[in-house]
This record gives structure tokens, C-alpha cells and sequence, in this order.
């Protein structure tokens, strides 16, 4: 007889510590995808002026104008960088779980420090975004109608829209 050995050079991922790791890294990159779409998503918007009783436009000081003050709306997204780096960390780890798929616990190291790098850099990100985007004020906006406070593309992506009041 014949011995038979469980182990061959072509075998999947044998180990069940493997397979579930594996399940873990894949289930928690959907769920910090998703979290981090939606903690990146809001908007905001404010007018530095006004109307006053007569009718007239103000300015931010309160100072009647003949023109309609800017507006100023933006609108926070996530950064297609964020899932390029997730993909990547994901990626790279499954590949080195099936390179090494014969030595159990240095993949499963490198699965659940994958798992743990794609929570850190979504949530980093999301914590990011939204304590800059709660920051912002209405003095970025100058007088050509441009806006100069911006958050960085890296962490997500902004949207900045600049119109006329509209009449009372």
C-alpha cells in the first residue's frame, strides 16, 4: 500500500486557520469599504450674507451691496486612492497566503495584518476626513469666487461648487 500524503505542490489552502483567515480578510474588506463610503459621504453649504428687511443683498459684514453674495457648497466623497490601496494590501496578502500555503502561521500572520492595516487605513481615513471637513469655515472663500480650504485627495475627494444667492 500506498501512503498518501494530504500536502501537495498544487493543494488549495489546506489549513482550516488558513481558509478562515482568509474568510475574515475578505468580510472585513467589504464591511471597511462600506463604512468607509459612507463615513466620507456629506456636504455642506453656507452664503456669507444675506438679506436684510428692505430686501437688499448684504455682505458678510452686514453691509447692504447692489450684487448677490457667493455661495458656497461642498460635498465630501470617498478617494478612489483609499480602495486602491485596500485592494492592494488584500491582493498582496491573498497571494502570499497561496505562495505559502504549507507554513500555517506565518499566512495567518500576514492575513490578519492585512485585516487589521485595511480597519486602520479606512477608519484613519474616515476620522480623517471628518474632523478636517468639521473644520472648515466660511473664510475660505475670496473674492474671485474661489475657494481655498481643501481636503486632501489622499484621504477623500472634495467637491466645491461656488454660485450667486439666490432672490429673496
Amino acid at each position: 500500500m500506498t501512503e498518501r500524503t494530504t500536502e501537495t505542490d498544487d493543494a488549495p489552502l489546506t489549513s482550516p486557520m488558513v481558509r478562515s483567515r482568509a474568510g475574515w480578510l475578505f468580510w472585513a474588506t467589504m464591511m471597511c469599504t462600506v463604512f468607509y463610503s459612507a463615513g466620507t459621504t456629506s456636504s455642506r453649504g453656507w452664503c456669507p450674507g444675506g438679506f436684510n428687511a428692505n430686501g437688499e443683498y448684504t455682505d458678510a459684514a452686514g453691509v447692504p451691496t447692489d450684487s448677490a453674495p457667493l455661495c458656497v457648497n461642498l460635498t465630501l466623497g470617498p478617494s478612489k486612492q483609499v480602495y486602491l490601496a485596500v485592494a492592494v494590501i488584500a491582493v498582496s496578502a491573498l497571494i502570499y497566503a497561496y505562495l505559502r500555503r504549507h507554513r500555517e502561521q506565518p499566512t495567518v500572520n500576514v492575513l490578519f495584518g492585512a485585516t487589521m492595516a485595511i480597519a486602520a487605513i479606512t477608519l484613519g481615513s474616515i476620522l480623517v476626513a471628518q474632523v478636517w471637513f468639521g473644520q472648515v469655515s466660511g473664510e475660505g472663500l475670496d473674492e474671485s469666487g474661489s475657494y481655498t480650504e481643501v481636503l486632501p485627495s489622499v484621504v477623500a475627494d472634495t467637491v466645491i461648487e461656488i454660485s450667486l444667492m439666490d432672490a429673496p
